[in-house]
């Protein structure tokens, strides 16, 4: 048996290989596991949102849907989201629920792939 401090030339070094092998896969782990983070965090706060929207107009229920319509859409854009984002907004028959949707798309995205001229043409292709 080998004491730890005898290491032969073939020997030395291998943690550097282990290490090599395991370092993206650890980054990757790290990388996905804030990506998912962030994603839980603003799902939170989207869903607060519509909570919100929907609390403050069914307030004006039943007696004025239209109104609750337009103050869950208010409320909601004060809490963050845009105008252009929210999808419907909608009074059941019964004028007892209001419900809002919403939804972000990825601009960042979008702008990155329009900026490649190949990607682009690819883009439109499909929009057409």
């Amino acid at each position: 048996m080998k004491s730890l401090g005898k290491c032969t030339r073939s020997e030395r070094g291998q943690i550097v290989v282990i290490l090599a092998l395991c370092m993206p896969v650890l980054i990757g782990a790290m990388a996905m596991s804030a990506d998912i983070g962030v994603l839980y965090f603003n799902w939170g706060r989207w869903q607060a949102a519509a909570d919100c929207g929907a609390a403050a107009g069914a307030g004006y229920l039943p007696s004025y849907p239209s109104l609750a319509i337009s103050t869950a859409n208010t409320y909601a854009e004060k809490n963050g989201v845009a105008a252009g984002e929210i999808v419907s907004t909608t009074v059941l028959a019964n004028n007892t629920e209001v419900n809002i949707q919403i939804t972000r798309t990825f601009v960042r995205m979008r702008e990155l792939l329009v900026s490649n001229k190949e990607l682009a043409q690819k883009l439109s292709q499909l929009e057409a």
